[in-house]
């Protein structure tokens, strides 16, 4: 496989893990936070429908400018993270969904010189497209890891 289907595969299904976990546990399970100033598997799990919502705006900036710095993302600093922390479950994964299926399509879309497209980070310097998509599931994977943990923990996982 070449990386781009490589991608393309964890875009098309690497969420429904998240999905699984928050829909799959109960809402004591979900909201709770084992460690005090740590997030829970909710804070997570709304973390990264809103982070996929951002990263749609950063593709659509990198695709409209030459080589834009993208900002890095604080859920802490960004005032509309606590309006998608009032949300349910069930609409989160909605979104989730929803805007999932944008992102596969528009990467699908993407044509060879699209994904060259840069955009600069902060930390980790100048990225392509297709960087920005394999940063965005690697990051996704990290907090779906710490989701599954809480779970774990949750069932006393480790005793």
């Amino acid at each position: 496989m070449s990386r781009k289907e490589v991608i393309g595969f964890n875009l098309s299904g690497q969420h429904e893990l998240g999905m699984s976990l928050i829909l799959n546990n109960p809402e004591e399970v979900i909201r709770r936070r084992p460690v005090p100033d740590k997030w829970s598997m909710f804070e997570h799990y709304a973390h990264l429908v809103r982070y996929q919502n951002v990263f749609l705006q950063r593709v659509d900036l990198i695709l409209s400018r030459k080589d834009p710095v993208i900002e890095r993302y604080s859920a802490e600093t960004d005032p509309e993270f606590t309006e998608w922390l009032q949300m349910d479950r069930e609409d989160l994964t909605q979104r989730l969904v929803e805007d999932r299926f944008g992102v596969l399509i528009h990467f699908q879309e993407l044509s060879p010189a699209a994904l060259k497209r840069k955009g600069i980070h902060p930390v980790y310097g100048t990225l392509s497209l297709l960087d920005w998509h394999e940063f965005f599931l690697l990051h996704e994977a990290h907090h779906l890891h710490a989701m599954w943990k809480l779970q774990m923990m949750s069932r006393g996982a480790g005793k």
